[in-house]
């Protein structure tokens, strides 16, 4: 097993962001990854280890904060996109701030962040909840529509968190029809309005 010492070296050799992708590395293979703990915030207690992102050398980015509209400036100046994009310029020191621009003062969603185009989403409840039932047939709850929307399956005219963006037609139908507390949004949703 690595000392403390290396085991920071060698994560951040390899750009490695959080714990997930530690996890996911350590897993890999990778010859760097043969000596490495499964779980370094027990292996090195007491030996150096306060957070991952100490470890990983972030600590100081989170705190060194910048302003939502110096963030925001970086964003349009280097056309920055998503927070992958975010993350890999905060790893390759073109921003000095934390990894997850959630964590910035006076961040409110990614959209308005990377100000991503305005999306035509279809408007009914109703007609979004049959679009989702007729592509992909095989949900049948919240988890399984994460999991389609991070393999890209989401159909491009339904937002990814309908249940925010539909939330007022399903407070209406729900008292219109008389659906009760057994029936969820994403019954609803992933079954179609034919209940």
């Amino acid at each position: 097993m690595h000392n403390y010492d290396t085991f920071c070296a060698v994560i951040r050799k390899h750009r490695i962001s959080s714990l997930v992708h530690y996890n996911e590395f350590v897993r890999s293979g990778h010859v760097d990854a043969n000596n490495l703990p499964k779980q370094p915030q027990v292996q090195y207690r007491n030996k150096g280890y306060i957070t991952f992102n100490h470890a990983a050398g972030f600590e100081g980015k989170e705190n060194g904060m910048l302003t939502i509209k110096e963030a925001m400036s970086y964003v349009e100046k280097l056309g920055i996109n998503s927070p992958e994009e975010w993350r890999e310029a905060v790893l390759t020191g073109k921003i000095k701030g934390p990894l997850h621009p959630s964590r910035i003062k006076g961040f409110s969603n990614y959209s308005l962040f990377f100000k991503k185009k305005e999306q035509n989403f279809v408007t009914d409840l109703a007609t979004a909840a049959l679009i989702v039932q007729d592509k992909l047939p095989e949900l049948d709850n919240s988890r399984d529509w994460v999991k389609a929307c991070e393999l890209k399956q989401r159909p491009e005219n339904i937002p990814s968190n309908p249940q925010a963006y539909y939330r007022d037609q399903w407070m209406l139908l729900k008292s219109q029809y008389n659906y009760n507390e057994e029936v969820s949004f994403w019954d609803y949703f992933l079954t179609g309005p034919n209940l």
